[in-house]
């Protein structure tokens, strides 16, 4: 098959005007201006795709930077929708455990174990662990009860928080050895100190009493017998009281076990009622 004496491409025997270059091919002589033999040489192929100019370009990047303008949220609420669920779930564990301890000892933990002299010295964290997963009643058999949270040997423990302490949400730059979940503390609230409470004790009734809740800057040990106290830090988004980095507020268990989200919009009326135990309010909506 012949081909073209100017660009090269392969032309039919009866093309008179090669298709790519437009040149006529009985006009083409092999002269001083034009030595090359033709017919002579490698016939190559030339790319068929054009290729897009500048203006194009600039028009693919900007449509790019919309996709990912209009998809990029949609992915970031994917994941945090994932991350709140698993918040969910770690609080979820946590109200079983609560029971489990409930239904073995017949009362919730107290907020903390003190010694002779009156002093916190174990979280009631520590004392749901053998009503957790295998990891943590680990945890529960290496802690030592004879010295406090703090000790030589309970200190190492610090570094082994269990899972079921971390929020997903808070992961980032968050203290790696502190809970992202502590207990309403106060002298109203299930949690009041070392003197536990029982089920029948809280006479506002159960689901219209807070356990447990998110905490964001609180940094507090996951071992160290310390919570919210509710006279100091009452007010939802408090970020060294009760506080997440969910948005629009936190999660928290309540007395029944139940966990729900309560917004930060929540009325400091309706909040104070879920903390008391027997305060005889009923909360409004939140």
């Amino acid at each position: 098959m012949p081909t073209c004496k100017v660009c090269g491409l392969w032309i039919d025997d009866d093309e008179q005007i090669c298709a790519e270059c437009g040149a006529r091919q009985q006009a083409i002589a092999v002269t001083k201006e034009n030595p090359t033999n033709p017919s002579s040489t490698r016939p190559t192929r030339r790319s068929t795709f054009p290729r897009p100019n500048a203006l194009e370009c600039g028009c693919l990047t900007i449509v790019f930077a919309l996709v990912v303008a209009l998809f990029l949220p949609k992915v970031q609420g994917a994941r945090e929708a994932a991350r709140r669920s698993k918040c969910k779930s770690n609080l979820k564990e946590i109200g079983l455990a609560l029971h489990a301890y409930h239904s073995t000892y017949g009362c919730f933990p107290p907020a903390y174990v003190a010694d002779k002299a009156g002093r916190p010295i174990h979280s009631w964290r520590l004392l749901i662990l053998p009503f957790l997963d295998e990891e943590c009643r680990q945890l529960h058999a290496q802690y030592d009860f004879s010295e406090a949270w703090d000790g030589t040997a309970n200190k190492k423990l610090l570094e082994r928080r269990p899972a079921v302490f971390a929020c997903p949400t808070r992961m980032r730059g968050a203290c790696r050895q502190c809970t992202a979940y502590a207990a309403i503390y106060g002298p109203q609230c299930v949690f009041r100190g070392a003197d536990p409470i029982g089920i029948e004790e809280i006479t506002d009734g159960l689901s219209n009493t807070l356990l447990v809740a998110d905490v964001t800057e609180a940094d507090i040990p996951w071992t160290k017998p310390q919570d919210i106290d509710v006279t100091l830090h009452p007010k939802p988004g408090d970020r060294l009281g009760l506080s997440s980095d969910h948005v629009g507020g936190l999660q928290a268990v309540f007395a029944d076990g139940s966990v729900r989200f309560v917004n930060n919009s929540i009325s400091q009326a309706t909040l104070n009622a879920l903390f008391t135990r027997n305060g005889e309010d009923k909360p409004g909506d939140y």
